[in-house]
């Protein structure tokens, strides 16, 4: 039987880090907040790049001193888990907490059209990068890449159900991006 699609169900979550102590636990870099999220017992997907992607299921996922913690199923020593080591760590979306009205994952982003307030399309993003600072990668008019920081005072309004979004740019910034 063919296992159901789960494009944009995906949502990357962490990158795995070093070991923690020695029974296979790991740390996690998350990308936005996990306190609220109940990870145990749930599958997860490890993926890097050039390699198959690992279905793991989550054993134990807990905090310890401001710290993300995570116990998979089947590794239980430091020398298996290193092989983890700096793996993204995908969820689907259903296992994680729901977001409010006005939050949305960066994989939400992707295929939304870029207008400017009077309705000029700029492009469609492809890339969203909520790792740091988060920026727009955007498909621009003539094939060209453009990217725009996704900041209060530059992104205007975000409607991810009509995949849509109105930036006001500062001047300068489609220049910066051709330089």
């Amino acid at each position: 039987m063919a296992e159901p699609a789960t494009e944009g169900r995906e949502i990357p979550v962490a990158v795995v880090g070093r070991p923690r102590g020695i029974r296979g636990e790991v740390i996690l870099h998350p990308y936005f907040d996990l306190k609220r999220e109940s990870l145990e017992g749930i599958e997860a997907v490890l993926r890097r790049p050039g390699r198959a992607d690992r279905r793991l299921a989550i054993r134990r996922f807990w905090w310890h001193q401001q710290k993300a913690i995570c116990h998979f199923e089947g590794y239980d020593s430091i020398d298996e888990v290193r092989e983890l080591m700096h793996a993204e760590m995908f969820v689907l979306r259903e296992h994680l907490a729901p977001l409010d009205d006005d939050e949305f994952f960066a994989t939400d982003l992707i295929g939304c059209e870029v207008v400017l307030a009077d309705g000029t399309l700029i492009g469609t993003v492809n890339a969203a990068d909520d790792k740091g600072a988060p920026l727009l990668t955007i498909d621009g008019a003539g094939g060209k890449e453009l990217l725009i920081p996704f900041a209060d005072g530059i992104v205007v309004a975000t409607d991810t159900a009509n995949k849509r979004i109105v930036v006001d740019p500062p001047e300068g910034l489609f220049e910066i991006n051709e330089g």
